[in-house]
């Protein structure tokens, strides 16, 4: 589990919203690019990521690659 960031499944847009768990604030988006056959993350304008929080995106862009997962289970 993250320590400080959420990750929610966007139906919509069919990517996964990343979300601070302190301040609910939305961060970016991390979604399956089919050229790169990866997720990517794509940050919001003007946010500041630590080694840590980046490494909790990291982690969890891992674990969808590893499922080859592209929408929610």
């Amino acid at each position: 589990m993250s320590k400080r960031l959420k990750f929610e499944f966007d139906k919509t847009s069919e990517s996964w919203d990343v979300r601070s768990l302190r301040h609910k604030e939305y961060l970016g988006e991390i979604e399956y690019n089919k050229n790169w056959k990866k997720h990517v993350f794509e940050g919001f304008t003007d946010c500041f990521f630590d080694a840590e929080c980046l490494q909790e995106v990291i982690d969890f862009m891992k674990k969808l690659d590893k499922k080859k997962l592209k929408v929610k289970p």
